[in-house]
């Protein structure tokens, strides 16, 4: 009996090593899940207050970089040139039009500020 005893407990103790190593692999990958998680909300809130208010507020804009600026780690390399320069540099371009419109003297040069804006 003493010596069933001996690989009984070593097959009981890898079992539950094996578990645990389960458990520590599956809280990563919810851990790793709620930062991504984080990113796209990051992304999707900037874009709902581009989407309603039609420009972007300058908070918005901190809110954004600092919610983002862990994407390279987080997200593929593609993910992260989309996020930090494609999306910004696109709402950086939009505010800067807007801002450029408002101060814009009704009449050719507001059209031609508007037509370059809509491409």
């Amino acid at each position: 009996m003493t010596a069933l005893m001996t690989p009984t407990v070593a097959v009981l103790a890898a079992y539950i090593g094996w578990r645990q190593w389960r458990t520590a692999r599956n809280k990563l990958m919810l851990d790793l899940f709620d930062r991504r998680f984080a990113v796209y909300q990051a992304a999707r809130t900037f874009l709902a207050g581009i989407a309603t208010s039609g420009s972007v507020a300058e908070d918005s804009f901190m809110a954004y970089v600092v919610a983002t600026r862990e994407a390279k780690w987080l997200l593929s390399s593609e993910l992260d040139e989309y996020l930090n320069k494609n999306l910004y540099g696109m709402a950086n371009l939009h505010q800067a039009t807007i801002s450029e419109l408002e101060m814009a003297i009704p009449g050719e040069q507001r059209k031609r500020i508007a037509s370059n804006k809509a491409r």
